[in-house]
């Protein structure tokens, strides 16, 4: 075949090609057509008469390509034209009348003349060498010109479905999960990725704690079971504790959000376990963490998937358990004096008034001070709680005024009393006379930081349980292990796989309450009709009954617990009406006094239970941000119905499908809720924490006392933290799915929005794809709406396609 064409950029010669049937160019003859020679090329004008030629895409492709990073792999630019050209062969440069002719003539121009597509040729290549070929990705750089060859009645056949292996605007294409890359290395994509990362991370924090149990046994000195890091100001000793708080609780949020992405991952079911359970009709959750699935899945995955959550709610628990604060005081000495004592009045410091044994010297300036009114008041019954509890007193001398007088004696001085652990032996007699009491001399504590080795080991312990299930699902899982762990799995399973025959008599615009209810399909072999009732659906809808349930259960019970604990602090013995200070351990309300080093140990698992209820409000919230997403992401399906969208999974992408390392929820959201969780287990462990006081007595004897201590701030922080996660939550659902239905000729509704929640059933029922379209329909953008349009009181049919689709409209049944 012969044809003469023009040169490009109107240059002074014209060239006649010949080419076979192959599209090889064998022959090229240069036609001298005059230009004057002096003529400058940049101005020269095409002669007159002359047949002119628009080169096809030339104008497009010196703007677009440029750009394109798969067009640079394949391309190169030629001379000072505005076209491209691939790469030739070596065999092709290397012979001499070929390399003439493809170093002047685009392949491209070539196959544009000749009626040749993309499609066509990737076609031929396939038939002729007998594998795909490595073809230009013509589509990434013409794709608003894309040739449609290949396209009948708006669906693209199986062979064209080559070219669309591609690299496009940046989306990954593999096939198998593999990313093109040999070894460990390939296989990691999508949810393998992300449970290696996780088992990663786990394996640090696990390594961090090894390193701190070896030095807290070898380097540190271990005093009644706890090894000492700091011993000092009581100030110091808090600031350390806040620094060693925040990153514990940052360390430990990792591992609860870890496990709950490798627990989603599990706990996801693949296409035979949703085939199994349709068949007994029930549904699964697709897309979100769920413990509905644990019965229905593999009973080892769901055992492997309890116990990684288990074990990291646990960690979060122990791992703020493992830091103890005691502080040590001077002993507390009390004074019984009269009211005359205040004015100065005589005493006598004699063995009978003077159980304490106090000199002159101590007791004039308690009285000078009393005179001056220099010491602090105190109610009577925070003069009591002084008396009776060690934690609660942060004066050295106490002056109790009496309403009785001593019958014996004339002195003021009614008793003295002392002890080394600061509970005062007095008398219940003497303790009826007291009407109030003064406080002097401030006690300056010392405070000592220790770390827990037993705690520090059952920490340790658990991380290596962490690790030790997150390995195995990263490296035992079988290669033929497919969780449907995204909404693009369930989908691509049930349009590549097969249709699900449970889902066959369904409606495609069947919804959750059907499923619940039972209305399936009417069993008989014909398919069930359904009108589509148009509503606005806001994000809070996706969520079902139940789950709103035990998301506000769990939430109103750490609200409850704050709460009681406010108003403990509130109520406490300290200055009237104060809220005591943030993480402080000398103020505030302490309860649940314990003696000894086990009541301690046990009071420190107290403080830190608290942090169970932080761990399960973050797996609550997270699922229900998981179904706002999983409904959003099927309600796009329906709004593009011109363009289509790539299906997400989480791995073996195939054709234009994208693998996505996240599940459900965005990675920025994702973040910011661990971000807002960390913060509110560090504020957990400044409102609710172990107050100890250890003191040693008369003959070494040595006591320690411990109890939960509230702080007033921390509480008042934690409910204003509490508050704002309910109004990020209910704002969120208050977002609208987009419009895409047809309602008296404008948009209105969804109807691949998701009322009740993600359902296997339902997400079967929209994929029952009509016959005669691509087999390869998944590999491609698809759009879900109506694909055959009911005749009469024939009903229409909605699913998925990679053509274009009308909207559902009200008024018309569907089936």
């Amino acid at each position: 075949m012969e044809m003469v064409i023009p040169p490009r950029d109107h240059g002074s010669s014209t060239f006649r090609y010949a080419w076979d049937e192959n599209g090889e160019v064998t022959q090229m003859t240069r036609v001298r057509e005059g230009y004057p020679e002096d003529y400058p090329p940049s101005t020269r004008r095409p002669i007159p008469g002359r047949q002119q030629i628009h080169w096809p895409l030339q104008s497009v492709v010196s703007t677009n390509t440029s750009s394109s990073p798969t067009a640079s792999r394949y391309h190169r630019r030629v001379g000072t034209s505005s076209t491209w050209r691939p790469w030739p062969s070596k065999k092709t440069r290397d012979s001499d009348g070929q390399s003439v002719a493809r170093s002047i003539v685009p392949d491209y121009v070539v196959n544009y003349i000749r009626g040749e597509t993309p499609e066509t040729l990737a076609r031929k290549k396939r038939i002729t060498y007998g594998k795909p070929q490595a073809t230009p990705d013509i589509v990434a750089v013409h794709r608003h010109e894309q040739s449609r060859a290949g396209e009948v009645g708006g669906y693209f056949d199986d062979q064209a479905s080559m070219v669309w292996g591609g690299n496009v605007e940046g989306q990954r294409s593999n096939t198998g999960g593999s990313s093109g890359r040999g070894g460990i290395r390939g296989c990691l994509v999508g949810w393998r990725a992300g449970v290696a990362i996780n088992t990663w991370i786990a394996f640090v924090i696990l390594v961090v704690g090894f390193i701190c149990l070896i030095l807290t046994i070898t380097k540190a000195p271990i005093i009644d079971g706890k090894s000492t890091i700091f011993r000092g100001s009581c100030d110091t000793a808090s600031k350390i504790g806040w620094g060693l708080h925040a990153v514990i609780n940052i360390l430990a949020m990792a591992m609860v959000a870890g496990a709950n992405y490798v627990f989603q991952v599990v706990s996801s079911p693949t296409r035979a376990e949703v085939d199994d359970a349709h068949r007994k009709w029930t549904w699964l959750h697709i897309g979100i963490p769920s413990f509905r699935n644990l019965l229905h899945i593999e009973k080892s995955r769901a055992l492997l998937a309890l116990v990684l959550l288990i074990s990291a709610i646990t960690t979060q628990v122990l791992s703020n358990s493992v830091l103890l604060t005691t502080q040590s005081a001077p002993p507390l000495t009390a004074l019984l004096v009269t009211e005359s004592f205040m004015r100065g009045s005589p005493f006598s410091n004699s063995t009978a008034t003077n159980a304490a044994g106090l000199s002159r010297l101590d007791i004039l300036p308690l009285q000078m001070a009393a005179a001056s009114n220099t010491l602090t008041e105190l109610s009577r019954s925070t003069c009591l709680s002084q008396l009776s509890n060690p934690l609660s007193s942060p004066f050295n001398f106490l002056l109790l005024l009496s309403s009785s007088p001593s019958p014996s004696s004339p002195s003021s001085l009614l008793q003295t009393f002392t002890s080394s652990f600061r509970l005062v032996p007095i008398t219940t007699t003497s303790k009826q006379s007291i009407t109030s009491c003064l406080g002097s001399g401030l006690a300056q504590p010392t405070c000592t930081l220790s770390l827990s080795p037993t705690y520090l080991g059952a920490v340790s312990l658990l991380n290596s349980i962490a690790v030790v299930c997150t390995a195995f699902v990263l490296f035992k899982s079988p290669a033929a292990f497919k969780p449907l762990a995204t909404l693009g799995d369930a989908i691509a399973s049930f349009l590549k796989d097969g249709p699900d025959p449970s889902t066959q008599t369904a409606s495609c615009l069947l919804t959750k309450q059907d499923v619940v209810q039972g209305r399936w399909g009417r069993g008989d072999g014909e398919a069930e009709n359904k009108y589509w009732v148009p509503s606005n659906h806001y994000w809070f809808r996706t969520i079902s009954f139940s789950r709103w349930a035990v998301t506000g259960l769990v939430w109103g019970v750490c609200v409850a617990a704050a709460v009681v604990g406010l108003l403990l602090d509130l109520t406490a013995d300290n200055e009237a009406g104060r809220l005591s200070d943030f993480g402080s351990r000398t103020g505030g309300a302490k309860k649940i006094v314990m003696d000894g080093v086990a009541g301690e140990a046990g009071a420190a698992v107290m403080a830190a239970l608290p942090h169970v209820l932080v761990g399960v409000l973050y797996l609550v919230v997270n699922g229900v941000l998981s179904g706002y997403w999983v409904s959003q992401e099927s309600s796009e399906f329906a709004v593009t119905c011109r363009e289509g969208r790539a299906l997400r999974v989480s791995e073996g992408a195939e054709g234009l499908q994208r693998t996505s390392l996240y599940l459900t929820l965005p990675r920025p959201v994702s973040w910011g809720v661990m971000t807002l969780f960390a913060g509110m287990g560090f504020v957990v462990s400044q409102s609710f924490f172990l107050v100890s006081v250890r003191d040693v007595g008369e003959e070494g004897t040595v006591r320690t006392v411990s109890a939960l201590a509230f702080s007033g701030v921390g509480l008042l922080t934690l409910l204003a933290c509490l508050v704002l996660l309910a109004v990020f939550v209910l704002g969120l659902g208050m977002r609208r799915a987009p419009a895409a239905g047809m309602v008296n000729g404008g948009q209105a509704g969804n109807p691949m929005a998701m009322p009740g929640g993600s359902c296997s059933a339902v997400i079967s029922a929209r994929c029952h794809r009509l016959p005669g379209q691509p087999r390869g329909i998944w590999k491609m953008p698809v759009v879900w709406g109506v694909v055959r349009e009911g005749v009469g009181m024939e009903p229409s049919h909605c699913s998925f396609t990679t053509g274009r689709a009308a909207m559902v409209e009200v008024g018309r049944n569907y089936a």
